[in-house]
């Protein structure tokens, strides 16, 4: 069962389960576990293999989980509109439909069909966290989703699709100055997972988004030292190059799918960057933050 075109687009910060992870989930509302070592620590696979034995690098107990969750979801301003090339306030009739008056109305009714949560890992700076969601009688998602103070973006899937999205504290301006500037995070994503294939492969990778020069602003996004979680291996990196910036948006020109890119430059201070993304098979999402 599909979820509405606000339901999806609106939970971009609100729900971070996504599909291909098979482990205990991590914490419980028992306590903490876990202790994050240095970034460089650890690969994102070994992180990864932490999560899935129940000792993942992110400490949170699930009530505290729920809290972040919805507190980090009260702080987007706009979301991508379903499949749309587009972000629209999430406060907006455009983007709640005429099921909700209210985007804490949708928050509510989404927290109401998350039936667990679980951190996952911390990368960069990107803390990342899994749901898994009750839809009608017998429907669920599995989701992934990271977040930042100013991003949040998610990958899921259901009994029928794969499907990403993102928000943000979006201010509609590009960052300016001299020079360049760089934002790394981490792109969670599935591979797989429709009908016939049963459940996705989880896939992860180094996220980079790079402007050269600030006084003309062009977008490049690599997605780097990418794996596939679920089989252990490894995948050529995914990028775009020179993707125009309009009003902190940056998207590639031809949007179809399974192939695509749209994200958006973040905070007040252009401090974070976030989209989703389909390509090479793989639809996932990213996060990140400014160096």
């Amino acid at each position: 069962m599909r979820m509405t075109f606000a339901v999806a687009a609106i939970l971009t910060l609100a729900a971070c389960g996504g599909g291909g992870g098979s482990g205990t989930g991590g914490t419980t509302s028992g306590g903490s576990t876990g202790t994050e070592p240095p970034s460089s620590a650890l690969s994102l696979l070994e992180k990864w293999r932490r999560f899935e034995n129940g000792i993942p690098t992110l400490s949170m107990t699930e009530a505290d989980l729920r809290r972040e969750l919805r507190t980090a979801s009260e702080r987007l301003t706009h979301a991508r509109a379903g499949e749309a090339e587009i972000l629209v306030p999430t406060d907006s009739q455009d983007y709640l439909g005429e099921e909700y008056d209210s985007y804490s109305d949708l928050l509510d009714w989404y927290f109401s069909t998350v039936t667990a949560a679980a951190p996952v890992m911390t990368h960069d700076g990107v803390r990342i966290a899994e749901t898994r969601e009750k839809v009608g009688e017998d429907g669920a998602i599995l989701r992934y989703w990271g977040w930042l103070e100013h991003t949040g973006f998610w990958v899921g899937h259901d009994d029928y699709d794969t499907f990403s999205h993102f928000g943000a504290y979006y201010t509609g301006t590009d960052p300016t100055g001299s020079g360049s500037a760089t934002w790394n995070g981490v792109m969670v994503g599935m591979e797989g997972g429709y009908p016939a294939d049963g459940a996705p492969d989880m896939v992860l990778g180094d996220a980079r988004i790079t402007i050269d020069n600030l006084a003309s602003p062009n977008v490049d996004v690599v997605f780097a030292n990418i794996v596939n979680a679920t089989e252990g291996t490894s995948r050529n990196d995914i990028s775009w190059r020179d993707l125009a910036l309009d009003r902190g948006v940056f998207k590639s020109p031809i949007q179809q799918y399974g192939d695509y890119i749209i994200g958006s430059i973040n905070g007040p201070r252009h401090q974070e960057a976030g989209g989703s993304f389909a390509k090479d098979g793989i639809t996932g999402a990213f996060g990140a933050k400014r160096e």
